[in-house]
């Protein structure tokens, strides 16, 4: 059984995207700030950022946050010491997605123009910028030596993580690709469409459902599940098979707008954020 343990309501507009880092629950917003809480009493802890443009998306890791924003700018920050350190202005337009290689060392980055750019994440340094031609890049995975991106043209683009070059492409879902995550070797995919497909490494395609109503912003693994989350309002959870697990709407304390993200907290609970303002911590009994 899936229960709401907790509800956060104090952005003061729609909630982007979310990330859980080292005990704290990390929140980006319309209202423009980057937020922390405590994920068990669903408190501010007084640390935030205040943002020229929205941050779509934002990643941490090592102590390092990377915010991109509604203009292109991507800031660096050091969370120990709670100052900026770098400050690029690189891309143009809207970042959308991001993805950390933690093997490699490095973090990808896509944004609405469909450019794809490369830093180093040690030392914040900028590396390289694809123009792959793909429209808005909503989506990017990391898998062993494969890189998957999400292409608003409805293509999976697949490259060589050492290289970054080209190395196959296929049509994935009608209007764009807006989520990818991989499980067990297996390639899943969601899209504006609202299929969710599943793909071997071979790239065939092996199952497709139509999971939601609207577009799906972000497929995840969890507790041996996929979680889906959606403009629909929805949150549904599915097995390996895309079999249905459970679903979560209004009617059961769920959002009353587009669910945009979620994050995984332990193997027994996940948050979700959405259009409605609110964060909600979800917890398997």
């Amino acid at each position: 059984m899936i229960r709401k343990r907790l509800e956060i309501r104090e952005h003061a507009a729609g909630v982007y995207h979310i990330q859980y880092f080292d005990g704290f629950l990390y929140s980006s917003s319309a209202d423009r700030f980057l937020t922390r809480w405590d994920p068990e009493l669903g408190v501010h802890d007084k640390f935030a950022i205040r943002f020229e443009q929205s941050v779509y998306q934002f990643i941490i890791h090592n102590q390092i946050l990377l915010a991109g924003t509604a203009s292109g700018d991507l800031h660096f920050f050091d969370l120990k010491d709670r100052k900026e350190i770098r400050h690029f202005t690189t891309h143009t337009s809207a970042v959308f997605s991001m993805e950390m290689d933690a093997t490699r060392d490095l973090v990808y980055v896509g944004d609405a123009d469909g450019n794809l750019s490369v830093w180093r994440w040690s030392d914040q340094k900028f590396l390289a910028e694809f123009p792959m031609e793909c429209g808005k890049i909503r989506t990017i995975c990391i898998h062993n030596d494969r890189l998957y991106l999400g292409g608003a043209d409805g293509y999976i683009y697949v490259l060589d993580a050492d290289k970054l070059n080209l190395l196959d492409r296929f049509y994935a879902h009608n209007e764009g690709v807006t989520a990818i995550t991989v499980i067990n070797d297996k390639i899943y995919s969601g899209g504006k469409d609202a299929f969710i497909r599943s793909w071997d490494l071979t790239l065939q395609k092996e199952q497709a459902i139509p999971a939601h109503n609207f577009a799906i912003y972000k497929l995840l693994p969890w507790n041996n599940l996929l979680l889906s989350v959606s403009r629909d309002k929805m949150i549904k959870a599915f097995t390996t098979e895309l079999q249905p697990v459970f679903r979560i709407a209004a009617k059961d304390g769920g959002h009353s707008h587009s669910v945009n993200s979620a994050c995984i907290i332990d193997d027994r609970q996940f948050a979700t954020c959405g259009d409605d303002r609110r964060i909600i911590f979800w917890k398997q009994d």
